[in-house]
């Protein structure tokens, strides 16, 4: 579609002056090598993000989400916090479920962790929490801060490392070959 395009331009470019076609024709090339190498590297970065999304029950029942976002997720790989999610607060005491999606589309992997009772120290300004143990699953470390504007005891989350298990490779999955 875009070649077609470079040269209705080229043509009508030779039409106005004798020997512009030629130049265009550098431009042209030059701007459609530039354009699928964003598209390249834009369909790149959607295959290495990541999306996390964390989900702590309290006791009463309120259910507070937390999502961070990633790149490249493998080993401890720092998650960024959404903006929106920065100042949620969490009770020392609640249920937790996460979730990891990385990429998109039917290339898209996703893992999950759980546990039914995370229990923070009251007393400690900032602690970090593992959640997950299984290697072929999600492992999170999460670092807590106690909130000291609130007459609850409450926490932030500050910092989160994901770690998931590496993909697998598409030689290793496919069937070997036949020998005859």
């Amino acid at each position: 579609m875009l070649d077609e395009e470079v040269h209705e331009v080229q043509a009508e470019a030779e039409k106005l002056q004798k020997g512009w076609g030629q130049g265009v024709f550098g431009q042209a090339y030059q701007m459609l090598r530039k354009e699928r190498a964003e598209q390249e590297r834009e369909a790149q970065e959607k295959k290495s993000a990541s999306v996390l999304t964390i989900e702590f029950t309290q006791e009463s029942g309120r259910v507070v989400t937390i999502e961070a976002e990633g790149r490249n997720v493998l080993q401890q790989t720092q998650m960024a916090l959404r903006k929106e999610s920065a100042s949620e607060e969490v009770a020392f005491k609640s249920g937790v479920k996460a979730t990891i999606v990385i990429g998109v589309g039917d290339d898209a992997r996703s893992y999950k962790c759980e546990a039914d009772e995370l229990v923070l120290d009251k007393d400690q300004e900032k602690q970090w929490k593992q959640l997950g143990q299984d290697a072929n699953g999600l492992r999170l470390q999460l670092k807590f801060f106690r909130s000291t504007h609130t007459l609850k005891t409450a926490f932030t989350l500050g910092d989160i490392r994901a770690t998931v298990p590496p993909p697998e490779s598409s030689a290793a999955a496919a069937p070997a070959p036949s020998s005859s």
